[in-house]
């Protein structure tokens, strides 16, 4: 993870301006690009996207995401994940409560 000491912002909603580059919380990147939260914070743990950390939120550029879904990303990898783990959920129909 990218570590920058930032002396001035600016808050704008979900995201913050940092002299002209505007970055993204990684919540936002979420529903702007359809990729869990935990997904992008792997890869920026990994290092396959810049991230800044500002207290115990993430923020990411719009761009490199952009970017890291078109290259990196399968969705089509992620969507037999999600079967797979609907699949072995417990099913809990017909057990009694008591």
């Amino acid at each position: 993870m990218l570590c920058i000491v930032v002396k001035w912002f600016r808050v704008i909603g979900l995201s913050i301006k940092v002299g002209k580059t505007t970055l993204i919380m990684l919540t936002e990147a979420e529903k702007q690009f359809g990729v869990s939260r935990m997904t992008l914070l792997r890869a920026v743990k990994r290092g396959e996207l810049e991230g800044i950390q500002i207290a115990r939120r993430t923020f990411v550029k719009p761009e490199q995401v952009a970017k890291w879904v078109a290259t990196k990303y399968r969705r089509d990898m992620a969507e037999r994940a999600k079967k797979r783990w609907q699949r072995k959920k417990p099913k809990t129909e017909g057990l009694k409560g008591n």
